[in-house]
């Protein structure tokens, strides 16, 4: 799984918003939650 390209994508609207930047990213959160969810770390 690609993580690369949300969080990027997450970074990109932070900065264009002109929001701070955040202590945590959820994004990130929920894709690794879906990793193991699918138990996708196993796969080679």
């Amino acid at each position: 799984m690609n993580l690369a390209t949300p969080l990027a994508l997450h970074v990109m609207a932070i900065q264009q918003q002109g929001r701070e930047w955040p202590a945590r990213f959820p994004i990130v959160e929920r894709c690794l939650a879906a990793i193991d969810d699918w138990e996708a770390w196993d796969v080679p």
